[in-house]
Protein backbone atom coordinates (compact mmCIF):
# COMPACT_ATOMS: atom_id res chain seq x y z
CA UNK A 1 0.00 0.00 0.00
CA UNK A 2 1.13 3.34 -0.92
CA UNK A 3 2.62 6.05 1.44
CA UNK A 4 -0.54 8.15 2.16
CA UNK A 5 0.17 12.05 3.47
CA UNK A 6 -1.88 13.42 6.41
CA UNK A 7 -3.52 15.77 4.61
CA UNK A 8 -5.27 12.97 2.40
CA UNK A 9 -8.32 13.32 1.48
CA UNK A 10 -8.88 16.95 1.50
CA UNK A 11 -11.67 18.19 2.32
CA UNK A 12 -12.62 19.51 -0.55
CA UNK A 13 -12.33 15.73 -2.40
CA UNK A 14 -14.65 14.78 0.32
CA UNK A 15 -17.55 17.23 -0.77
CA UNK A 16 -19.74 16.47 -3.57
CA UNK A 17 -19.78 17.35 -6.93
CA UNK A 18 -21.74 20.54 -5.83
CA UNK A 19 -20.60 21.48 -2.73
CA UNK A 20 -17.04 21.07 -4.35
CA UNK A 21 -17.95 23.30 -7.02
CA UNK A 22 -19.20 26.12 -4.43
CA UNK A 23 -16.32 25.99 -2.36
CA UNK A 24 -14.05 26.68 -5.15
CA UNK A 25 -16.15 29.04 -6.98
CA UNK A 26 -16.47 30.89 -3.05
CA UNK A 27 -13.02 30.80 -3.21
CA UNK A 28 -12.14 32.64 -6.50
CA UNK A 29 -14.60 34.96 -6.13
CA UNK A 30 -12.86 35.88 -2.60
CA UNK A 31 -9.54 35.85 -4.19
CA UNK A 32 -11.01 38.12 -6.85
CA UNK A 33 -12.51 40.81 -4.16
CA UNK A 34 -9.22 40.62 -2.31
CA UNK A 35 -6.88 41.44 -5.29
CA UNK A 36 -9.37 44.08 -6.57
CA UNK A 37 -9.17 45.63 -2.83
CA UNK A 38 -5.28 45.71 -3.14
CA UNK A 39 -5.31 47.00 -6.64
CA UNK A 40 -7.54 50.19 -4.88
CA UNK A 41 -5.22 50.72 -2.20
CA UNK A 42 -2.20 50.42 -4.74
CA UNK A 43 -3.97 52.56 -7.46
CA UNK A 44 -5.19 55.18 -4.52
CA UNK A 45 -1.70 55.60 -2.75
CA UNK A 46 0.70 58.00 -4.00
CA UNK A 47 3.34 56.72 -6.24
CA UNK A 48 6.78 58.05 -6.14
CA UNK A 49 6.61 58.25 -10.00
CA UNK A 50 4.71 60.91 -11.81
CA UNK A 51 5.21 59.38 -14.90
CA UNK A 52 2.84 56.87 -13.90
CA UNK A 53 0.03 58.64 -13.82
CA UNK A 54 1.35 60.02 -17.29
CA UNK A 55 1.20 56.30 -18.20
CA UNK A 56 -2.26 55.59 -17.22
CA UNK A 57 -5.30 55.60 -19.54
CA UNK A 58 -8.83 56.01 -17.46
CA UNK A 59 -12.16 55.39 -18.22
CA UNK A 60 -15.04 56.37 -16.05
CA UNK A 61 -16.50 54.40 -13.40
CA UNK A 62 -18.38 51.37 -13.86
CA UNK A 63 -20.67 49.65 -11.49
CA UNK A 64 -21.26 46.52 -10.65
CA UNK A 65 -24.68 44.80 -8.46
CA UNK A 66 -25.61 41.64 -7.29
CA UNK A 67 -27.61 40.23 -4.43
CA UNK A 68 -27.50 37.25 -1.81
CA UNK A 69 -28.82 36.11 1.31
CA UNK A 70 -25.05 35.94 2.26
CA UNK A 71 -23.33 39.56 2.66
CA UNK A 72 -19.73 37.95 1.13
CA UNK A 73 -21.56 36.67 -1.62
CA UNK A 74 -23.41 39.33 -2.54
CA UNK A 75 -20.25 41.33 -2.31
CA UNK A 76 -18.42 38.73 -4.76
CA UNK A 77 -20.43 38.65 -7.48
CA UNK A 78 -21.11 42.31 -7.65
CA UNK A 79 -16.81 42.00 -7.97
CA UNK A 80 -18.06 39.72 -10.91
CA UNK A 81 -20.37 41.67 -12.45
CA UNK A 82 -17.82 44.52 -12.30
CA UNK A 83 -14.93 42.94 -14.10
CA UNK A 84 -17.58 41.35 -16.71
CA UNK A 85 -18.28 45.02 -17.17
CA UNK A 86 -15.17 46.70 -17.23
CA UNK A 87 -14.05 43.63 -20.20
CA UNK A 88 -17.36 44.05 -22.58
CA UNK A 89 -17.16 47.98 -22.15
CA UNK A 90 -13.65 48.72 -22.32
CA UNK A 91 -11.62 45.46 -22.90
CA UNK A 92 -9.52 42.99 -21.62
CA UNK A 93 -6.89 45.35 -21.36
CA UNK A 94 -8.83 47.65 -18.71
CA UNK A 95 -9.10 44.38 -16.20
CA UNK A 96 -5.97 45.17 -14.40
CA UNK A 97 -7.16 45.46 -10.22
CA UNK A 98 -3.93 47.10 -9.59
CA UNK A 99 -4.36 49.83 -11.94
CA UNK A 100 -8.39 50.91 -10.43
CA UNK A 101 -8.55 54.21 -9.30
CA UNK A 102 -11.38 54.74 -6.60
CA UNK A 103 -13.02 51.82 -6.19
CA UNK A 104 -15.84 51.28 -3.42
CA UNK A 105 -18.80 49.05 -1.94
CA UNK A 106 -21.82 49.57 -0.79
CA UNK A 107 -23.59 46.93 0.58
CA UNK A 108 -27.31 46.75 2.17
CA UNK A 109 -30.28 45.01 3.04
CA UNK A 110 -32.84 44.68 -0.13
CA UNK A 111 -36.26 43.00 -0.01
CA UNK A 112 -36.72 39.75 2.24
CA UNK A 113 -33.28 38.29 4.01
CA UNK A 114 -31.23 39.46 0.92
CA UNK A 115 -28.28 41.67 0.81
CA UNK A 116 -27.63 44.12 -2.48
CA UNK A 117 -24.06 45.66 -3.18
CA UNK A 118 -22.87 47.57 -5.34
CA UNK A 119 -18.83 47.82 -6.41
CA UNK A 120 -17.85 51.13 -8.26
CA UNK A 121 -14.67 51.50 -9.25
CA UNK A 122 -12.50 53.54 -12.49
CA UNK A 123 -10.79 50.77 -14.94
CA UNK A 124 -7.33 52.14 -15.49
CA UNK A 125 -4.88 50.24 -17.99
CA UNK A 126 -0.83 51.52 -18.36
CA UNK A 127 -0.09 52.86 -21.49
CA UNK A 128 3.83 51.87 -22.43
Amino acid sequence: MPYRYPSEPLAVMLAGGMLRAAILFTLTLLFAVTVLGIGAVRANTPHGSPSLAKSLTCMPPVTGIASSRDGERARSKATYAWLARVENRYGRDFVDVNLTRDASWHCGAATGNEVTCRVAAQPCRLVM
